[in-house]
């Protein structure tokens, strides 16, 4: 009789275990999509980072490029800002009327 007793105790409905299995089955499922939408999202912004990362070593490739002195020198030729020939310094009103003579 103690026999009966425990094995009706233990005894789950059928329906029980059927709402389990089902609730458990919709979670991995759940869970499954959610896995794989995040996958895809972290792709895409992988790819983006990539594209930035790119971007920037382009940009401070040409910002080294733009300020070398040298190519600071010759856009300021080409602008036309050229030592002159010849350099007059003023110092007196006699001085500067004399080096135009």
């Amino acid at each position: 009789m103690r026999d009966q007793k425990t094995k009706k105790q233990t005894k789950f409905p059928k329906a029980t275990l059927w709402v389990a299995a089902v609730i458990f089955t919709a979670a991995c499922v759940l869970t499954t999509i959610e896995v794989s939408t995040d996958g895809v999202e972290i792709n895409k912004l992988t790819a983006q980072e990539q594209g930035l990362t790119d971007s920037q070593v382009s940009l401070n490739r040409e910002l080294v490029e733009e300020s070398s002195l040298g190519g600071i020198g010759e856009k300021a030729t080409a602008m036309g800002f050229d030592k002159p020939a010849k350099t007059i310094y003023i110092g007196k009103a006699t001085e500067f009327s004399a080096s135009l003579q």
